[in-house]
């Protein structure tokens, strides 16, 4: 999940953060110039292919609106609490944890 869960029902751990990062060929790139995006906003992609998760554009449009800072979205291991005093759950939450050190 990547909104970390309010409420007593379930308690949430950060488990890895994935970066966006706005790519395209040289040939797309060309196409646009330098600082186009920025400038212009999304329209200037109408003419692209662009792949994305939505059309109103959400992770590409966060691509320029704080360009310094790469566009973050954490992911969180949740689990219902007190169920980490089972053991067998409590291995794996922690070797999920671990292994999520290495993504």
């Amino acid at each position: 999940m990547t909104v970390r869960p309010r409420g007593e029902l379930l308690t949430a751990a950060p488990l890895c953060d994935e970066e966006h990062v706005l790519v395209a060929a040289p040939r797309w790139a060309g196409r646009l110039g330098p600082g186009t995006l920025r400038r212009n906003g999304p329209m200037v992609l109408e003419q692209l292919p662009v792949v994305e998760v939505h059309e109103s554009l959400p992770l590409i449009s966060r691509c320029w609106t704080d360009p310094p800072v790469p566009p973050l979205r954490t992911y969180f291991l949740a689990t219902r609490t007190d169920t980490l005093a089972l053991p067998h759950l409590a291995r794996a939450h922690e070797w999920l944890l671990r292994a999520a050190a290495d993504w």
